[in-house]
């Protein structure tokens, strides 16, 4: 966390300086700047709501702090662009009868769910076990709980993924850049790359399981979800990290039986885009010219939607300036 600060801080110094250079040498107050201690609770507010699926009440709550926090601020013309989705959601913190995984009546250690897969309600299902093998016939699948394996990518593919880190702080040096790209490449084969989503779906299988090559400590409540179909795949879905899944591949191999438990819901929510203006000196004349700052809200965890954070104390800083000496909106 200490190092997300770092990074975030140099971030904001530096989009800062961007838009008020007015000369080669650009200057920024930082005396003008919320302060790391704001941050830090900005942030541990955030994560102790949890995972701010957009629609969801983590991600409403979030959004009513920005929101309000931009009013304080001054900003003007706030508008909320709504739209409505069917969300598909499961516990973050389940009880161990809402997602299990039983193998001759033990219990293999479940890593995460499958986001908008599908669900089996509180008694499971049971079926035998099926090895996936890439181009298998979709009838060999029918009824089956289907095991896939996901490795990490192909040495072909590092290069362009290994884009290094421009700001990247001292207690991170010596550190592995592969993990980083090996995570986003293995998150992304479920849906992206290999598209067990569209393996599964209407095949008539009993249940899926992904097993990563990641260890239980890094594999714990990775989520990915469908970028490429707007729809649920009607069948339950579970990860497993490589320790646990050493186990049920064998037992795929051998057709043994398995009982999958995973309780998910439905919901019809509202959502929306937020926008809105801190004025400039010439806000509402032909002669105002304005600044455009975009993030997206929603996430499933607490650095990959933290623009919002961004934004705010970014519209704080200017809000410390007079409007008459904001030169720009």
């Amino acid at each position: 966390l200490m190092a997300a600060r770092s990074a975030f801080s140099l971030l904001l110094l530096s989009v800062l300086a961007a838009c008020i250079a007015q000369d080669p040498a650009p200057l920024v107050d930082e005396n003008r700047m919320v302060s790391a201690a704001q941050l830090q609770a900005w942030h541990e507010e955030k994560a102790a709501g949890g995972p701010t699926f957009s629609g969801s009440p983590a991600w409403l709550a979030h959004m009513t702090f920005i929101e309000d926090g931009l009013r304080e601020l001054g900003v003007v013309d706030l508008r909320r662009d709504t739209l409505s989705y069917r969300r598909w959601f499961a516990a973050e913190q389940p009880r161990k009868s809402e997602r299990r995984l039983q193998i001759d009546g033990r219990d293999i250690p479940v890593a995460a769910y499958w986001a908008y897969s599908g669900a089996t309600g509180p008694e499971g299902v049971t079926a035998p076990l099926v090895y996936y093998q890439k181009r298998m016939p979709r009838e060999a699948l029918e009824g089956r709980m289907v095991v896939f394996d996901v490795q990490g990518p192909p040495a072909s593919m590092m290069a362009s993924f290994n884009a290094g880190n421009e700001y990247m702080t001292d207690d991170l040096e010596g550190y592995d850049p592969s993990l980083v790209s090996d995570q986003w490449f293995q998150g992304n084969f479920v849906t992206r790359f290999g598209r067990f989503d569209e393996v599964l779906k209407d095949s008539g299988a009993a249940g899926g399981i992904v097993i990563f090559d990641m260890s239980p400590e890094r594999a714990r409540g990775l989520y990915t979800f469908p970028l490429l179909n707007e729809w649920i795949i009607g069948v339950p879905g579970i990860y497993l990290d490589r320790v646990a899944g050493a186990e049920v591949r064998v037992a795929a191999k051998a057709g043994q039986l398995a009982t999958l438990t995973l309780v998910a819901f439905e919901e019809e929510t509202e959502t929306w885009f937020l926008s809105g203006v801190l004025p400039g000196r010439d806000y509402g004349s032909d002669a105002d010219e304005a600044i455009l700052l975009v993030t997206h809200s929603e996430g499933p965890n607490l650095t990959q939607e933290n623009g919002t954070f961004v934004m705010l104390a970014m519209v704080d800083y200017f809000a410390r300036i007079p409007q008459e000496q904001r030169g720009r909106s």
